[in-house]
């Protein structure tokens, strides 16, 4: 079953909805040995920029989780209201750093939001309105941010879902558990920002184009 939300307001979200800042990537594609979340976007680095967002979504609580330079992305957030994951097994892929935020979830957490920390276009009022989509199903549907209807992110899986991420290996993500959930499904439309990010130097530089 799948579904799709209609644009709403920025109100604030009251389910408990945990939220997962995945920031422990190598960063392979940006050159020069240079790491995409501390690159500059507008005066401040593009980790602090999604940390910022995720702060004040109303997630009840923020997994920022951390790998490759964590120490430098660390810098970034310690004055934020959020918790810092160190993944250890970050360089196996993004499945590890899945697998190290489900495991932090509260347990009266209803479901965990993944945002991926090199989408700088997804603000505060993009992931309240994933959240409150989250509400309006009861908690037990997984709901995906698209653009122009294709999937993208971010994505918040409900409890349910979190133990199937332990079947995670490598970099994989979690798009090919969800038709085996057999959970409804509910899109809810962003545009362009779900699916831009900032994974090579030109990629960064069209998204400082298109977003400031």
């Amino acid at each position: 079953m799948t579904g799709q939300s209609h644009p709403k307001g920025p109100s604030e979200p009251t389910m408990n909805i945990a939220l997962a800042l995945l920031a422990a990537g190598k960063s392979r594609r940006m050159t020069g040995g240079h790491h995409k979340l501390l690159a500059d976007f507008g005066g401040v680095p593009v980790i602090r920029r999604s940390a910022l967002a995720a702060v004040g979504s109303g997630a009840c609580t923020v997994l920022a989780v951390l790998g490759h330079r964590a120490d430098a992305l660390r810098a970034h957030l310690s004055d934020l209201d959020l918790e810092i994951i160190f993944n250890p097994d970050h360089a196996t892929g993004l499945s590890s750093s899945l697998q190290t935020a489900a495991l932090r979830v509260p347990p009266d957490a209803h479901g965990m939001i993944v945002h991926l920390a090199d989408m700088p276009g997804i603000g505060s009022d993009s992931l309240r309105r994933l959240m409150i989509a989250f509400e309006d199903n009861g908690g037990e549907a997984i709901v995906r941010a698209t653009d122009a209807g294709h999937p993208g992110h971010p994505v918040i899986f409900p409890r349910s879902f979190l133990p199937g991420l332990s079947s995670l290996v490598g970099d994989m993500g979690a798009r090919d558990l969800i038709p085996a959930s057999r959970l409804p499904l509910v899109d809810v439309e962003l545009g362009l920002v779900a699916s831009l990010d900032v994974d090579t130097p030109e990629a960064l530089a069209a998204a400082v184009r298109i977003l400031l």
